[in-house]
């Protein structure tokens, strides 16, 4: 694949005439740098003679690509060894570029009393450090994936209990 510039991508098949000739076929591309969602169109070009290659041809159709959004999974919350903190990690979201990790004081979470939520966003490791947390209070937390800050969203992690020293 020789370099690409938006919104056109750039496929090139090198072949002699004799391959050319003698190999008819349909040449597949798998393009594994694709962002995770968007519309392309497709520019090809076959190189029958290394001098004089062929002029570039954009496809007919516009290919759309959309990668399946997974769910995140695994997650763990340990207590750290300072008052007030806790450890979560989890198993980042296959195709996500954000995750949101929610958590509530479990007596929050009976009471549905939702006013105390926790929200932080994370797009880097899949893993964060909460602190000023209630020592002795345990408290309920989960992740969710997604492409952006916006959505689309995947499904919440099982939910982990958690309490800080």
């Amino acid at each position: 694949m020789a370099g690409h510039t938006e919104p056109h991508r750039y496929l090139e098949s090198a072949a002699t005439a004799a391959e050319a000739i003698d190999n008819i076929q349909t040449q597949e591309f798998v393009d594994e740098n694709v962002p995770a969602t968007g519309a392309y169109k497709y520019r090809v070009r076959a190189i029958i003679d290394l001098c004089e290659p062929s002029e570039w041809a954009v496809t007919a159709e516009e290919v759309t690509v959309t990668l399946e959004l997974g769910n995140a999974s695994g997650l763990t919350a340990t207590a750290g060894s300072v008052p007030g903190i806790v450890n979560l990690s989890w198993t980042a979201a296959p195709n996500a570029s954000v995750h949101w990790l929610a958590g509530i004081k479990q007596s929050d979470w009976t009471a549905g009393n939702y006013t105390g939520i926790i929200w932080t966003q994370t797009q880097g490791p899949s893993s964060h450090i909460l602190s000023g947390l209630t020592s002795g209070e345990e408290y309920v937390f989960a992740v969710i994936g997604g492409r952006s800050v916006n959505g689309p969203w995947s499904s919440w992690t099982s939910l982990m209990r958690v309490t800080p020293n």
